[in-house]
Parts: structure tokens; sequence; C-alpha cells
């Protein structure tokens, strides 16, 4: 199988199995991830979450729960809907 490149795009707070997940599996098979947020830079980041609600009233405390901390690598409005000028956008190294 050839490597993609493949975007993510997240927001703060997204569940962590949603995108964490799959973001570390596809990189340790060889793909290119990458990461682009609305309203975020490239170089800032968003929170993975799990979000833990103990029957149907979450309260404050334990409604979620932190895990990491993800590195956004491409600033939103610099993508292009033209699929030719996504695999140009070099990633930032995590």
């Amino acid at each position: 199988m050839s490597a993609k490149h493949i975007l993510f795009l997240v927001g703060d707070f997204v569940e962590d199995y949603e995108v964490m997940v799959p973001y570390q599996m596809l990189q340790m098979v060889g793909h290119q991830c990458s990461t682009v947020c609305p309203g975020k830079r490239a170089g800032e980041s968003v929170a993975t979450a799990i979000h833990d609600f103990e029957g149907r009233k979450p309260t404050a405390k334990n409604a979620v729960t932190i895990l990491y901390l993800i590195p956004i690598s491409i600033k939103f409005v610099s993508i292009s809907s033209t699929p030719s000028s996504f695999p140009e956008v070099a990633p930032q190294s995590t």
C-alpha cells in the first residue's frame, strides 16, 4: 500500500477515540497525517477528550477527561478545495 497524505479536520475537545487513535494508527502504518482546525493557526493545538457521562446527568467534574494535545499543522484558510493543492502542504513534525 502506498503512503497517503491524510487531512484531519478537528476542533477543541474532539473525542479522543475518533481522532487521536486513528491519527496515531495511520502514522504507524506509514501515512502522513496533517491536522487543521477552524480559527487556529499552524503550531497551535487542540485538546482531545473522553466524554464520560456517568448516567444521563453529566457534571463539570466528571464530564470530560483531557488526554492529549493534537498539534495543528496547517492553517485552516490555507486549505484549497482543489485536490492538487493539498499534497504540496508540508506538515510540521511532531
